[in-house]
């Protein structure tokens, strides 16, 4: 006799999709691979969306399907629905997302026996909507409901078993408040403002640092009031530069999945949503010009949006083109001088009116110190890709074949910034600015110490991101700034 058999739990486990199985939504990710694609469709978006959002999730799945496989999978939920669905339990992806995204992600998983979700003509298949259609299908507390947030209220009263995956102290209150007994899947999820803070990348602002170097190579560091303009500039130009750093990561969300170490961003990993990603950008960028034009003056924020102007061109399309990049980029480390030098404007008149003009040195000096950093960051990234048994990085256009080269436009170039140091402090110009410039030949030996230790850890493999970053965190560096800094108060400026 032939024996049938019987799940210990007959009770169908339904799952979603958004931000439960993946910790991402669908909508945001084909609307960001779709602009990645094609900017112009985002014109026709809002028309599609005048037409409901059923229609927008079809034309934006009919446009672009996410890499599933290197999707921010929620493991702890796949793994439990692997299991039910191990006892014989049937197991369902319940979703407001798309049936065209739905379905090939059904597919990925291997594991659903159906897809429900939302179709062009129905319903959004979300909170209410989804409660409905689980209850004609299966009755009150006919089924159990995996979710993840306040719309999923709803679907948890009208099923049995409530479990929630990236659970948040806040909901777990709600559904108590309900009398919903909620049953956490994993880790609770990760603060918002935490998250936010990391996609900024605060510990980037570094960099600008560089505002400053004009106000003490002029020896302006007297001027109180200067100095506080500065610093207003210091934090304008970091919340422009954050701005770009998320559009960054929103434009490479492909490709840093693929990256070992920018997938652990929070954009790529899921622990920043995508749409609060997209809201932060025209915040972050309102408030640095803001800053810049009232409590600044017109000539730092006319270059502040020069500067955001070139760092998207770079992030959308120069970013992509061999050695032009590398040139843009140590270049955008020399612009922050000459845009800290426009913090001595004033508030009234023309433009570059008071301007500090950087000298000639100090231009030559930076270009080349920062064109090595920037080779550095080239061949650490191609190091990183050797290691991992792969040829090309995603979005580049170097190779693995080009590391001995770039090793040696890096080592060259910095070698030459200590040569332009050199060559400074026997110049005219120091006698002029120094009462003892011979002082100055004390920020010479720590400088080639610095970028030989640097070229050193890099052809190591053991530069995990750019230098400047590194240099943050490392000890020598901190001492080799403090020699550097020492020098010129030696130097007894006049």
């Amino acid at each position: 006799m032939r024996m049938t058999y019987i799940p210990t739990n007959p009770k169908p486990l339904c799952i979603d999709l958004d931000g439960t199985l993946i910790r991402t939504d669908c909508l945001f990710e084909t609307l960001v691979g779709t602009a990645r694609k094609n900017p112009a469709t985002l014109l026709q978006a809002p028309v599609w969306f005048a037409q409901g959002r059923p229609k927008l999730k079809e034309e934006l799945a009919n446009r672009f399907t996410p890499d599933l496989e290197n999707l921010p999978w929620n493991q702890e939920v796949l793994a439990f629905a692997k299991e039910e669905k191990a006892k014989g339990r049937k197991v369902l992806l319940v979703t407001a997302s798309h049936r065209i995204i739905a379905e090939k992600i059904a597919e990925h998983a291997g594991i659903f026996d159906e897809v429900l979700a939302t179709s062009t003509g129905g319903p959004n298949l979300k909170s209410k909507n989804k409660a409905a259609l689980l209850l004609s299908r299966f009755g009150e507390k006919g089924f159990d409901y995996i979710g993840n947030e306040d719309c999923d209220l709803p679907v948890w009263e009208a099923g049995g078993a409530a479990f929630i995956a990236n659970s948040t102290a806040a909901l777990e209150r709600k559904a108590g408040n309900l009398g919903i007994p909620v049953k956490p899947i994993g880790e609770r999820k990760t603060s918002l403002a935490k998250a936010a803070s990391q996609a900024c990348r605060p510990h980037q602002w570094a960099k600008n640092s560089l505002l400053f170097v004009p106000l003490m190579t002029a020896h302006l560091y007297t001027d109180s009031a200067l100095i506080f303009k500065t610093v207003l500039a210091f934090l304008a130009m970091g919340l422009c530069a954050s701005s770009v750093y998320l559009t960054n990561d929103l434009m490479d969300l492909e490709s840093d999945r693929t990256n070992q170490s920018k997938r652990k961003r929070p954009i790529p990993e899921g622990k920043l949503p995508i749409h609060i990603a997209i809201m932060l950008v025209p915040i972050l960028v309102v408030t640095s010009f803001c800053t810049g034009w009232f409590l600044i003056n017109p000539t730092f924020t006319f270059l502040l949006l020069v500067y955001l102007l070139i760092t998207s061109a770079y992030s959308f399309h120069i970013k992509h083109k061999i050695l032009l990049d590398v040139f843009l980029l140590a270049g955008l480390y020399s612009m922050r001088i000459f845009i800290g030098a426009s913090t001595s404007c004033p508030q009234q008149g023309p433009l570059f009116e008071g301007y500090v003009q950087p000298s000639n040195w100090l231009i030559t000096f930076s270009s080349l110190f920062f064109f090595s950093l920037a080779m550095a960051k080239r061949y650490a990234e191609l190091y990183n890709l050797l290691a991992q048994e792969k040829e090309r990085p995603s979005g580049r256009n170097y190779h693995v074949n080009d590391m001995p080269l770039l090793m040696q436009f890096g080592v060259t170039s910095g070698f030459l910034a200590v040569l332009v140091m050199a060559l400074y402090v026997q110049s005219g110009k120091s006698t002029s600015l120094y009462n003892h410039p011979s002082a100055l030949w004390l920020v010479c030996p720590p400088l080639l110490l610095w970028i030989s230790y640097i070229w050193l850890v890099t052809s190591r493999g053991k530069m995990r991101e750019d230098p400047v970053t590194f240099a943050i965190r490392d000890k020598l560096s901190y001492l080799v700034g403090l020699i550097m800094l020492l020098a010129p108060w030696l130097a007894d400026p006049k």
